[in-house]
Parts: C-alpha cells; structure tokens; sequence
C-alpha cells in the first residue's frame, strides 16, 4: 500500500500526463451526497498545482479558491483572456453550490470539457469536475474523460475519503465507454488497483473553502426561488413534444435519458418528465430507424 496518496500510481499517472506526455490531466469525481466529492477534488488538486501547495494561510487559499473553482462562466473566460493559468494549474468545476439552473450549468460544463480537449490541449491544466454520476456529462464530453474517482464515503475520525478509481477508455469503433481498473508496474510486476483512500486536505484550506462556499448560499437560495417561479410558467403551457425536440437539439439520439435526468435537467414535474421522456424514447427510436433504413 502506498502510504503518500501522492506518491499513488494513480495520482503519478496524472503527473506524467502533464510533464512527461505534456497532456491535459481530465478528471471526474462522482459520488452520492456528502460522499467528499468537494474534498477529493482539493485533495487532488493540492497534490498536483503548486501554487495551492504553498499556500499556508486562510486567506492565501482563499484567493487561490476564488480564481480556481468554477461557478460561473464569466470565471473562466477572465482566466483564459487574461491568460492567468500555465501548465499543471488546476481548475476545478464544482457542482456544490453552483447555479439553481442545473440544465443551464450541465450544458457549460460540457462545452467547456470538449472546448478544454480541442483548443487550450498546450496549456496542460488539470480540469476536475464534480459531479452525481457521468451521466450528467453528454457522450461526447465523457469521451474525454481519462482519470474517474468514485467517491463512497467519509472516515471521519481517520479524516479521509474512500473511492473507487477508474481510467476510462472508449473503443474507437463501438464508441462504447468502458471504466478499467488502472495497471501500474509496482517492484516490477504489474498491479492492478481498486480502491483509493484520499486524505483530506490541509486545515487551512478546508477553512477557506467553507468560507468560500459560504458566499454563494444567499445566491443559490435566491435562485431557487426565481427557477420555482419559472416552473410555475412553464406548467402553464406544457407540449411534450417541444421538450422532446429540445432535449434531442441538445443531447443528441446516443441514449434515452432517465425520468430523473429529465426532470433536473429541464425542470418539469413527475407527470410532465414521464410524457417529456416517452415522447423522447419514440423519437430517438423514429430517428435511429430512419438510419438503419437509410444504410439498408
């Protein structure tokens, strides 16, 4: 067992990525609520940014945490316009209190992956992103997807997460997604690893990061509130198949979405996400028969 979590294969993976490979590192951290998907996240990026590293202060972390945690769009646009990241410098997409309008955020983060992968690829950052499963990622974004940590639950009197670690590959010819168990040569055979526990991070920025999130309770309530108002709108005036067609305009005929995606995604009622999702299953069927018709 490796003692350092830093020193893990896993996390030395990650490492090589940016400076030997010279690779973006992408990362997704999933788990049920109040699993340390926010913690794993900050315990990873303090081993892997050194300006979070030699932080020693509240304050210190703070700034670094106001820069670096992504909850608004406007954020990383003043980061890559002023160019104020380099290679190895984390960023981290943090699903805990971000906007109410989920639907509005998902589709973001989702961009903002491929938009990482294809155009700033030099720039070797560490993008993390938190989330409730990878479902939340579309296809595509999940293809681009390397390193997943599975977040299972809290130890606090050992002060420590345990987790699942995964690389994730496509095949190229199915465009299927597969989670395997990573292989690392350990005194020279090859070890396959399972599980990972992550330590929390250092006092200091736990401080900071409670302080930070702090900030954005009042928002998030306020949203809330004005999504209530607009669910009562759009109640009024309901057609499933308009929903359908937008959620096919935006997530494409890859998968049939659960009532549950539907329903955060779009905001809809129990009743109105059943009629949304049916309506999307027949379409995506209509459109994948057209195709096989079309090949034959």
């Amino acid at each position: 067992m490796v003692s350092d979590v830093s020193l893990h294969p896993f996390v030395k993976d990650m490492y090589n990525n940016i400076y030997r490979k010279k690779r973006n590192v992408t990362a997704a951290i999933a788990g049920a609520v109040g699993t340390g998907k926010s913690y794993t996240g900050l315990a990873l990026a303090c081993m892997l940014d050194s300006a979070l590293k030699k932080t020693k202060t509240v304050k210190e972390a703070k700034e670094w945490l106001e820069k670096r945690v992504i909850r608004d769009p406007s954020q990383l646009n003043n980061l890559l316009n002023e160019e104020k990241v380099s290679f190895g410098d984390c960023l981290i997409f943090d699903e805990a209190g971000t906007s109410a309008d989920s639907r509005e955020w998902w589709q973001y983060k989702n961009k903002v992956l491929r938009y990482n992968m294809q155009i700033f690829r030099n720039k070797r950052l560490v993008t993390i992103f938190t989330m409730p499963n990878l479902k939340f990622l579309d296809k595509q974004a999940r293809d681009l997807i390397e390193f997943y940590i599975e977040t299972i639950n809290v130890n606090y009197n050992k002060k420590r997460v345990s987790s699942r670690v995964r690389k994730l590959q496509t095949n190229p010819h199915s465009g299927d997604t597969y989670k395997k168990r990573p292989r690392y040569i350990v005194g020279g055979k090859k070890v396959k690893f399972d599980f990972l526990n992550w330590p929390k991070p250092p006092e200091h920025i736990c401080k900071a990061y409670e302080k930070f999130a702090d900030k954005f309770k009042d928002k998030i309530r306020e949203e809330l509130q004005q999504q209530g108002e607009k669910m009562k709108e759009a109640e009024k005036v309901f057609d499933p198949k308009e929903k359908a067609d937008e959620w096919i305009e935006e997530y494409g005929v890859d998968e049939i979405p659960t009532i549950v995606e539907v329903r955060a995604e779009m905001g809809l009622s129990q009743s109105k996400g059943r009629m949304t999702k049916t309506m999307i299953e027949k379409k995506i069927k209509k459109q994948k028969d057209k195709q096989k018709e079309a090949k034959e």
